[in-house]
């Protein structure tokens, strides 16, 4: 089983150029657009996909070329909280939910690309952590409460839940993605352009497993 560590993968960062850390950082984001497109079709929202879509390009362009001062000053003014307008975290109603790990994720990944630091990629990683444990956690079944239960085996009750949450396969697909990503940015002798559009690939192709998984641990509700 796999385990989220954010101070080993912040060493393993620094380790990179700062234009990989902004790649690691935008496939966190890249990762969970799938899963905020089927959230944002809940709320209604047509064009929020698209803004995503461009504000994560952005964060593409400058991996690929850090030093590039126009599409930085576009990110320094890009409004990624306009992505939540009007949204209420306490809706649960079909998949509204999946929205806000691909936005906190997509505000970390512009934050690294803005001011890249080793803490900033991996803070990244760490929002798309937080993001499908969430999501494992709206399908995980409750701990078991019953008269009488001790202290002890409450806390007991809470820690299988939270294991099982921790092993639950959108979680560890997660960490699996982040740790092929690291080995990958860490083992190439150059990110060009061809490099960085694969990663993007995989990472894409790794958010529709995501979204699978993540429905499947969600089932559609509808009230």
């Amino acid at each position: 089983m796999l385990r989220f560590d954010r101070a080993v993968l912040t060493a393993q960062l620094k380790l990179l150029p700062y234009a990989s850390q902004i790649a690691f950082a935008a496939t966190c984001a890249q990762r969970l657009h799938p899963i905020f497109v089927r959230g944002a079709q809940d709320w209604g929202w047509d064009s929020r996909p698209s803004e995503f879509a461009r504000l994560l390009g952005m964060c593409w362009a400058l991996a690929g070329n850090p030093r590039d001062s126009g599409v930085l000053s576009q990110l320094e003014t890009a409004d990624w909280r306009a992505l939540a307008k009007d949204s209420d975290r306490d809706e649960f109603q079909g998949y509204r939910p999946f929205v806000f790990p691909g936005i906190g994720t997509l505000e970390a990944a512009i934050n690294c690309a803005r001011q890249t630091t080793s803490e900033r990629a991996a803070l990244a990683a760490q929002r798309e952590y937080d993001g499908v444990t969430g999501i494992a956690d709206l399908g995980v079944t409750p701990a078991r409460r019953r008269p009488g239960m001790s202290p002890d085996e409450a806390r007991a009750g809470d820690t299988e839940r939270r294991g099982r949450i921790r092993t639950h396969p959108v979680v560890q697909h997660a960490l699996r993605a982040q740790e092929r990503c690291a080995a990958s940015l860490l083992a190439a002798t150059k990110t060009d352009e061809a490099f960085q559009a694969e990663l993007r690939i995989a990472a894409q192709s790794d958010g529709v497993t995501a979204l699978n998984l993540a429905m499947e641990t969600y089932p559609r509700r509808d009230s």
